[in-house]
């Protein structure tokens, strides 16, 4: 067994760093201990992981939509008006890892994926000619995890969630909420839950959650990179909703109803970067019409279709290198993200003819503290 184990250390480091440096290694694998301490010293030289936490002060409003209501004094302008900033804090948890020269990494990865597969069908598959058969489609749909990767890939994943909670000035605009009869006038308000995941790669490792190894007195470094990113995110906000064919014209045509928002985004993340003693990071990211975003309207149905979305974040961080691989970066920065539904390109499922829907939009802004560390 201990044999074993290092005849796959002894893989690991060939396959990474290459047969050129395969004889000179080869003297320190005497016994088990020296295979373990090269193995180890491979992987604090390889093997990145970043985690980061920070404090979002957000603000929730509503994007173009709000301020083209600000235009003119129309009943509807003033109605949408009413529905004030939601404002909160936001925690935010970051993990990336990058593991440079990870062809083997991600060989192993996919051996060891494929072999538990193949082990489960061995043992829930009692006819050899439908395993052998299942084993032949698995082995021609295995991934190439390198190819697909890229060699020096790095990933990372962030989870936000908190609390906003806004007020609804001039309540007395809105006949009913939820489809209600509602006599509101002062000390109303409105309150949601945010959450958000999201998970990205940078193909060629460049990006991170902050700049570790730039060189330290020898001027200045700049860098950045390209990436792809999923996002999934949750909140609910109220909209104006209006009745019969004066709607938009009389106040006593609208309604308030609380819309919960559903957006899957796919986009690409592209990041700026200079340094000398701190760091500027520059973030930017967009999904032209890869969002699919769903707004539920309650008893008066739901709108769902493709969206516009970004943002950017301006950050400035001080990497502190401590001793080793390890390092702390504190950092602040000013951060929006905006969703833009359009609406026209989906589906609403109340009736054109006695329901009308002004079209909504979001904003996320604000500034964000917190800290990044690496092992």
């Amino acid at each position: 067994m201990r044999r074993g184990v290092g005849l796959w250390a002894l893989g690991v480091v060939l396959g990474v760093l290459g047969p050129a440096r395969a004889e000179n290694l080869q003297k320190r694998f005497g016994n088990d201990d020296a295979m373990a301490e090269t193995f180890w010293e491979l992987i604090n030289r390889t093997v990145h992981l970043e985690a980061g936490i920070g404090l979002f002060y957000a603000n929730l409003s509503g994007g173009i939509s709000s301020l083209t209501s600000l235009l003119d004094d129309s009943p509807l302008n003033q109605a949408i008006q009413s529905i004030g900033t939601g404002q909160g804090l936001v925690r935010e948890v970051r993990f990336g890892l990058k593991v440079a020269g990870n062809e083997a990494f991600f060989n192993y990865l996919s051996d060891r994926l494929f072999s538990a597969a193949e082990d489960e069908v061995k043992d829930r598959v009692d006819n050899p000619i439908a395993q052998d058969l299942i084993l032949l489609i698995m082995g021609e749909l295995r991934p190439d995890l390198p190819a697909l990767l890229g060699p020096d890939a790095k990933t990372w994943v962030r989870v936000e969630y908190g609390r906003f909670e806004g007020a609804i000035e001039d309540a007395w605009r809105f006949a009913t909420r939820h489809g209600n009869p509602w006599f509101e006038n002062r000390g109303a308000g409105w309150a949601t839950d945010y959450f958000s995941a999201e998970a990205g790669i940078f193909p060629d490792g460049a990006g991170g959650l902050d700049a570790f190894d730039k060189p330290r007195r020898r001027g200045e470094y700049g860098g950045g990179g390209f990436g792809y990113y999923l996002r999934y995110s949750r909140w609910s906000r109220p909209v104006v909703i209006g009745f019969g064919e004066d709607a938009g014209t009389s106040a006593q045509g609208y309604v308030l109803q609380d819309a919960a928002i559903s957006s899957y985004q796919l986009g690409a993340r592209v990041e700026l970067l200079t340094c000398e003693t701190f760091c500027w990071r520059i973030t930017g990211t967009f999904a032209p019409f890869t969002t699919w975003t769903s707004i539920d309207l309650g008893d008066f149905g739901d709108t769902r279709g493709i969206s516009f979305a970004g943002g950017f974040d301006v950050q400035l961080s001080l990497p502190i290198n401590l001793f080793g691989s390890l390092g702390i970066a504190p950092y602040a920065s000013f951060r929006a993200d905006f969703l833009f539904p359009l609406l026209g390109a989906g589906y609403f499922d109340a009736d054109p003819d006695r329901t009308t829907l002004w079209q909504p939009d979001y904003l996320l802004w604000g500034p964000t503290v917190g800290a990044t560390g690496r092992f």
